[in-house]
């Protein structure tokens, strides 16, 4: 039997029919009544997706937030050693440029020149052969 169509004649077929169509318009309403509560859960799931993400990001922006100004802290730290140790140079240097001169003057003074690269109070921190580099564990034998 062909239930898409309306019959035209009978109440027995009338009713037949209203009983299928109130069947499939009851079936359809489930149906969407659940699709709309998966629907529902979807969106309320991916909200909570969303604000765990939100959460998420906030705190690896204040963890590296947090690293910018730890880096920034040892830039700084760095560039003011940086600054002591120049100044420290400038000062060796002058005082070195005034060993100098008092070296040269005493040489005039004596009336002989002096070979100071041979001496190795005069270039500190170049290795002479006639001296060795002494260890603290050779310095504090007994």
């Amino acid at each position: 039997m062909d239930y898409t169509r309306r019959p035209s004649s009978g109440s027995e077929e009338d009713d037949r029919y209203m009983m299928i169509t109130d069947d499939k318009k009851r079936k359809r309403m489930i149906s969407n009544r659940e699709s709309a509560r998966r629907s529902r859960m979807k969106r309320q799931q991916h909200m909570q997706d969303l604000n765990t993400q939100i959460l998420f990001y906030k705190n690896r922006r204040n963890e590296i937030t947090q690293n910018i100004s730890n880096f920034t802290q040892q830039l700084t730290a760095i560039e003011n050693h940086n600054r002591i140790m120049q100044a420290q140079k400038e000062e060796l240097k002058k005082r070195l440029e005034a060993a100098e001169l008092v070296v040269s003057y005493l040489d005039a003074a004596k009336g002989y020149s002096m070979n100071t690269a041979d001496e190795p109070w005069y270039n500190p921190w170049q290795p002479s052969q006639s001296m060795p580099i002494m260890t603290s564990a050779e310095f504090f034998q007994f």
